[in-house]
């Protein structure tokens, strides 16, 4: 709400000052995880769908896991509220690999 604020400064729209606040929120987020992701050897994660998740962040999410380096970025769209997660050593990377 803090950042969405202070965008409405820039923006006309108090709306999409506060999509633009959570969706870049979100992507720092997520680089952020991924980066946590390398430094800890982790090299599978799962995309987690927030409840009324898109029919694209659906599809992610059935395909995963997904490399380090083949995972979607996220996030998908404005105000995709989706993340990822380590996947479970066992799994099997999309593709098989």
């Amino acid at each position: 709400d803090e950042i969405a604020g202070n965008l409405e400064d820039f923006v006309d729209n108090p709306d999409r000052a506060y999509r633009i606040a959570t969706t870049e929120t979100a992507r720092a987020t997520s680089a952020a995880s991924m980066d946590g992701y390398v430094a800890a050897g982790i090299g599978q994660v799962e995309w987690l769908i927030s409840p009324g998740a898109c029919p694209e962040c659906e599809d992610y999410a059935s395909e995963s896991p997904f490399t380090l380096q083949d995972a979607p970025m996220q996030p998908a769209h404005t105000s995709c509220r989706c993340a990822y997660a380590p996947a479970d050593p066992g799994s099997t990377p999309a593709g098989g690999e």
